[in-house]
């Protein structure tokens, strides 16, 4: 019997000094997705974080690259004294969208802490991606922890009834942080990859986040609401105790939706409605009152126009066209979010459970505050706030949108923080030109987030309206881009960093020097951490004879690119000989030496 027993021990011993050894060797070889936030980087004797590309990966089904991040993120290693460090966590309006990083609310709330005259550096870094929900989140948050956080920014709401973390809406919330939890060992990506082989052919089709979007069944979802909610609840809620446990300042807010502008994507009764919806519709464009009192009284008379979100949303409409600003238009036009059957945006009664915790518990969370931007700028009694003014679609903010988060927020954390509010705030006081300097906002930047909202409007939910969106357009026509037929022919197809790459490059072959320093200079605030933006602002620098700009840009750039030969050649007509040989004593000698 101790023969038998000593033996299986063995046996399990082996088996299980074998599957170390393998998850050693995967690890080694660079198998699967390497999870980390973050990897380093030394940039001329200075250790660096940087974002890992493939970090998102983890969220998504399987365990192989089907996407990449940009290089949003430059920060150093060591956080010195004076500074004070941040973090942003939610999905793609948190990230900004449809803009980049210098025109979100997270660079403005940067810019207002560092008004405040208390630190030496202010570090406000966005973690936050298209399609992730609060199990990101909660995901994230223990991760960030690593990395000496002062405080915590979490921008969320939007993603919960599509969440491509969860999968299946079957998929138990104890098997999600199960899977979550398995997905940080190697072997467990091997074994998921063999269960399914991957499929990373994307040619030909949208990209894997635009297919989630327009393949999603976002219908009959009713029944799961609760639960829904539950999850969320217990998502975050497991994060604010984290941090207040670890004394560390969080501000919960609660995003944005355009509730006013934004007609419902789909409802119950769509069909049995529609004459009805059509006769409403024609009523309020001709401004007809005595029609759209009786279409309203109407609407209250059969329950098929109660339960329908279109319907609702028109009584909203015709609310706020008869009575300007009234409780019951308001009323409505929450009511045509909650029945909405494609839950884009965010629907109040997600937050209700976590607000009524929050002030519950507000004695006992004294680092948590829960901020309701719905709520603020309802104060402000505009019901058109909450439309296409700051919203740029139905959940993503535009420039003033993102402005007026970052108002909030900054007021918060200043409570927070402890710091002079009035400092703070005073930032918001600037004038537009000014703030857009401060900012690194160029043509280029409006320009981006003018494509990228095109491509929404374009998207499986909008193309299915009942009611037409009416869009604002979010670009001055007057923009230098849009007023250049050579130059806008070239950039219409493009996105993300070639979009920058090639617009600068275009202005400095043809010798418009200053517009192509704009450029360069925002390509660099949103993309730190990439080497493209670093080589051509260095380009620009030493055309204009800022020597020691040029000469700090062009060792970032090949720090950054793994030494890129090409990079190194302009290194070499920059630097001079013992600048150079530092350099290579750092980084090594260029890829193809």
């Amino acid at each position: 019997m101790k023969t038998f027993i000593r033996n299986t021990l063995i046996i399990k011993l082996i088996i299980l000094l074998f599957l170390i050894s393998f998850e050693i060797s995967l690890r080694f070889s660079g198998y699967g997705i390497n999870t980390d936030i973050f990897s380093k980087i030394t940039i001329n004797g200075t250790k660096y974080y940087k974002d890992n590309t493939q970090f998102i990966n983890k969220y998504y089904p399987q365990a192989f690259t089907i996407t990449t991040s940009d290089e949003k993120n430059l920060f150093t290693v060591k956080k010195d004294p004076g500074t004070i460090r941040g973090f942003i966590l939610g999905g793609s309006a948190a990230a900004g969208f449809p803009y980049n990083s210098n025109q979100s609310f997270g660079t403005i709330v940067q810019k207002a802490l560092e008004n405040s005259g208390t630190f030496s550096k202010v570090d406000v870094i966005n973690v936050s991606f298209p399609l992730m929900s609060s199990y990101y989140i909660t995901d994230a948050a223990h991760k960030l922890l690593r990395y000496k956080p002062d405080f915590l920014i979490i921008y969320t709401g939007e993603n919960e009834y599509y969440d491509i973390v969860r999968g299946d809406i079957k998929n138990s919330h104890l098997y999600v942080k199960t899977k979550l939890f398995l997905k940080e060992i190697k072997l467990i990506q091997l074994f998921l990859n063999l269960v399914k082989k991957p499929d990373v052919s994307l040619e030909n089709r949208y990209s894997f986040i635009d297919t989630q979007i327009n393949d999603f069944d976002f219908t009959d979802k009713g029944e799961n609401d609760l639960d829904v909610k539950s999850r969320f609840t217990k998502n975050i809620n497991s994060v604010l105790q984290l941090y207040e446990n670890k004394k560390i300042p969080v501000v919960l807010t609660e995003a944005l939706s355009n509730i006013f502008d934004m007609p419902p994507f789909s409802s119950e009764y769509e069909s049995e409605a529609t004459d009805f919806i059509t006769r409403y519709k024609r009523a309020l464009d001709s401004r007809d009152s005595l029609a759209l009192k009786s279409l309203f009284q109407q609407s209250q008379s059969l329950e098929m126009f109660r339960k329908n979100a279109s319907v609702n949303f028109l009584n909203g409409v015709a609310s706020n066209y008869l009575l300007k600003n009234s409780p019951e238009a308001l009323n409505y036009f929450l009511i045509a979010v909650e029945q909405d059957k494609t839950p884009l945006r965010v629907k109040s009664s997600l937050f209700t459970t976590l607000s009524s915790l929050y002030i519950t518990k507000k004695k006992e969370f004294k680092y948590i505050n829960f901020l309701s931007l719905k709520q603020m700028i309802l104060s402000l009694n505009d019901l058109s706030l909450l439309g296409n003014r700051l919203c740029a679609d139905h959940t993503h903010l535009t420039q003033e949108g993102n402005r007026v988060a970052a108002y909030y927020i900054a007021l918060n954390l200043s409570e927070l923080l402890k710091l002079d509010v009035n400092k703070v705030l005073s930032l918001f006081s600037k004038k537009t030109e000014e703030l857009n300097s401060l900012l690194q906002i160029s043509d280029i930047d409006n320009f981006a987030a003018f494509l990228k909202t095109f491509d929404i409007f374009n998207s499986k939910p909008y193309q299915n309206l009942v009611i037409d969106y009416a869009i604002e357009p979010i670009i001055d026509l007057e923009n230098s881009i849009v007023s250049n037929k050579r130059l806008y022919n070239t950039l219409k197809e493009l996105s993300g960093k070639n979009l920058y790459l090639d617009a600068g490059y275009f202005y400095y072959e043809n010798d418009d020097i200053q517009r192509a320093l704009e450029i360069a200079r925002s390509f660099v605030q949103n993309y730190p951490g990439y080497d493209g933006a670093r080589y051509l602002l260095s380009q620009i620098y030493e055309q204009t004879g800022e020597k020691e700009k040029a000469k700090n840009e062009i060792i970032f750039a090949y720090s950054l690119s793994n030494r890129n030969s090409k990079v190194y050649e302009l290194a070499q007509s920059i630097l001079n000989d013992d600048e150079l040989k530092k350099m290579i004593q750092i980084n090594g000698k260029p890829a193809s030496m």
